[in-house]
């Protein structure tokens, strides 16, 4: 079996839906076609030593397994955005409504400064981990504290 003419139909659909599988990943056309001459070669080796059609595809991967980026791995999602996002609010919560609740003239001392660390946290792991919806939902969160601290610094010079 070296030509597609020689193919068993079988053979034929699944190499037909690996490549149209192939079509919509990020796959150049020169990776779609060495990935189908690939899988065509391994068919063959299967077919040579009398493996019927139907088992030789039953135990291939699935066409859908070939729409990521050509058969690459793509890599596990990252969880910065999130542990920033929700680190800062931590932060934010803490800094703005524990502390001045539970000891009032700790207020300054501890916190603004939790507040200011949720902003740079918020901001550097969203920043790390943009590509992410909790990344940019990080980054938003930081830039919004940040836009609070800068109110708020500005208003309480204008106040003096």
């Amino acid at each position: 079996m070296t030509s597609t003419d020689e193919e068993h139909p079988i053979v034929a659909r699944y190499l037909q839906k690996v490549e149209a599988a192939l079509k919509t990943s990020d796959a150049t056309a020169q990776e779609r076609t060495q990935t189908i001459a690939m899988l065509r070669e391994q068919i063959e080796e299967a077919l040579a030593v009398n493996t019927p059609p139907d088992r030789v595809i039953a135990a291939m991967d699935p066409p859908s397994a070939y729409t990521n980026s050509a058969g690459h791995n793509e890599e596990p999602a990252s969880a910065l955005g999130r542990v920033g996002l929700f680190a800062g609010l931590l932060l934010a919560v803490t800094g703005l409504l524990v502390i001045p609740a539970l000891a009032p003239h700790m207020r300054l001392a501890l916190g603004n400064p939790l507040v200011l660390a949720s902003a740079l946290v918020s901001l550097t792991m969203g920043y790390a981990d943009r590509a992410d919806l909790y990344g940019r939902l990080s980054l938003l969160f930081g830039l919004m504290v940040s836009a609070f601290i800068a109110a708020a610094t500005l208003f309480n010079a204008l106040a003096r």
